[in-house]
């Protein structure tokens, strides 16, 4: 799978900010959570 040019693997997580859209593409089926959490 890869998430706006960065490639993720099984059990990775991943921080982005400041972007106005996200590109998600996976080669297999895949599961994503998603969470739009408040700054801290």
């Amino acid at each position: 799978m890869t998430i706006n040019g960065t490639k993720a693997t099984t059990s990775d997580g991943l921080a982005i900010w400041d972007e106005q859209a996200i590109s998600i593409h996976a080669d297999s089926d895949s599961e994503v959570l998603l969470f739009d959490l408040p700054p801290v």
